[in-house]
């Protein structure tokens, strides 16, 4: 709230600089309020988030029930059969009950469809080694940290080398969206 007020105070000082002395000076002024009341929003953002996802575990939230594919399965099959029927865009990849990666819509789409029969799964997915896992334990601020870091919207959760569940970005919305609501 300090900042906001820091904020409007130089935004004010531009206004009247700009009026009564007419120069462009007051215009650097009013650029500096603006930058400091869009970082006071990011800042009170990032608290209300971290105090949403206070003691959140991520197998507290994540999804249990994952949907997996196999690796030799072509392109056209994982499209028919998981893309267009789940709301999904990302399947972990599984092979004798072992994660080996993750396809994602992405993945697919920089596949020329005119190859999707020929191509698998294992040719487009990500390796299990450029993965980034969680654990049910983790803090699921911490696992939404990974993802903004890695720049990924899903990770797979291990316990104990398996595959347990699956968690998104929207797992975690959804989660502070209902934490926030609930303390209001």
């Amino acid at each position: 709230m300090i900042s906001k007020a820091i904020s409007y105070g130089f935004i004010a000082l531009g206004l009247l600089d700009m009026f009564f002395y007419a120069g462009f000076d007051g215009l650097w002024l009013i650029i500096i309020g603006f930058f400091v009341s869009s970082s006071a929003d990011a800042s009170m953002n990032e608290t209300r988030i971290s105090q949403a996802l206070a003691g959140v575990k991520v197998g507290d939230i994540m999804s249990k029930d994952v949907q997996t594919v196999e690796p030799g399965i072509s392109i056209q099959e994982i499209v028919n059969r998981h893309f267009s029927t789940y709301k999904h865009h990302g399947f972990p990849v599984v092979s004798n009950g072992e994660l080996v990666g993750i396809i994602t819509l992405e993945d697919v789409r920089r596949v020329p469809p005119e190859s999707w029969d020929e191509r698998r799964v294992e040719d487009v997915m990500k390796p299990f080694s450029s993965l980034v896992t969680s654990k049910p334990g983790e803090e699921a601020l911490d696992a939404l940290i990974k993802m903004a870091k890695r720049n990924v919207g899903r990770l797979p959760v291990l316990d104990e080398g398996k595959l347990v569940g699956i968690i998104t970005r929207s797992d975690i919305t959804r989660a502070v969206q209902l934490r926030l609501r609930f303390r209001s």
